[in-house]
């Protein structure tokens, strides 16, 4: 097991958010190298196994099962662990994900304290906040016509 697993259960008995304790965690791992588990996409595309990393040494689990942004999706909108939230109600700690279609290729990540965007770096494959809303939404939407899917971790 993890060791953050157990501070995330005793944060979560003071009354800290599951949300929170992802964010908090998140920005902690800012700079360093999020592989992925297990370690089977290359290192500039695997944004799904880096969250997936930071969801097992948060709360000892994956968020998904996989290494794909369109399952990373599916799963957060199918499960009642998650729930869909607005751009206007996004808080630090709510996960983003832009889903992969065709050729054009996804991203996720989580939502920073300066409304940055905490995800792995294709550049460095490191965790890091590289992104703000702005780049997002123009990359993942405007140019490659990708949804902009939010969810908030619940339970």
């Amino acid at each position: 097991m993890y060791p953050f697993v157990q501070i995330a259960k005793l944060l979560e008995a003071f009354g800290i958010s599951k949300r929170e304790i992802l964010y908090r965690y998140a920005k902690s791992q800012v700079g360093k190298q999020k592989k992925g588990i297990p370690d089977t996409a290359p290192q500039e595309l695997n944004c799904v196994e880096a969250i997936n990393q930071i969801g097992i040494e948060c709360f000892g689990k994956p968020f998904c099962e996989g290494a794909s942004t369109i399952t990373l999706d599916t799963t957060l909108k199918s499960s009642v662990r998650y729930q869909k939230v607005l751009l206007q109600d996004v808080k630090v700690g709510d996960i983003i994900v832009s889903p992969t279609s065709g050729s054009k290729v996804g991203h996720c990540g989580i939502v920073d304290d300066s409304f940055a965007i905490m995800s792995n770096s294709s550049l460095t494959g490191l965790w890091s906040n590289h992104l703000n809303f702005d780049l997002w939404y123009k990359r993942y939407q405007k140019e490659y016509g990708l949804p902009v899917n939010f969810y908030r971790i619940l339970i």
